[in-house]
């Protein structure tokens, strides 16, 4: 938290303690409760992209994959009925959606740099 330039060891920080207090948690309350509590395991790395959007250089797409990752985790808690045939076909669309954007951006970025090569 000091150094902001090594931010991205809040992810595997962020994942391993929320992934230690569940664990921790079930082994002192009883295991049965992974069943309610699974989507921890999508809220860890989602608070991981926050604190590293938060506490880094405001990279938008950390705070984008947290918001998802969040959302997502706040949904299955929610036990929406309807979702749990939704999701999937939601996670490939926004992934799609994510690869495609980049490849533009990508583009953008060739055709800026062959124009500037030309101006030269």
């Amino acid at each position: 938290l000091i150094n902001r330039k090594d931010v991205a060891i809040l992810m595997p920080a962020t994942i391993l303690f929320s992934y230690g207090v569940l664990f921790e948690y079930c082994a002192l309350y009883g295991w049965y409760y992974m069943e309610e509590l699974w989507p921890v395991f999508i809220l860890g790395p989602g608070i991981g992209f926050y604190l590293m959007y938060f506490l880094g250089d405001r990279d938008r797409g950390s705070f984008v994959a947290g918001t998802i990752m969040t959302v997502l985790a706040i949904l299955f808690w929610m036990g929406m009925p309807s979702f749990r045939f939704f999701w999937p076909l939601a996670l490939i669309l926004v992934g799609l959606g994510l690869l495609l954007k980049a490849r533009r951006q990508a583009r953008e970025r060739e055709d800026s740099s062959e124009k500037t090569a030309e101006n030269s």
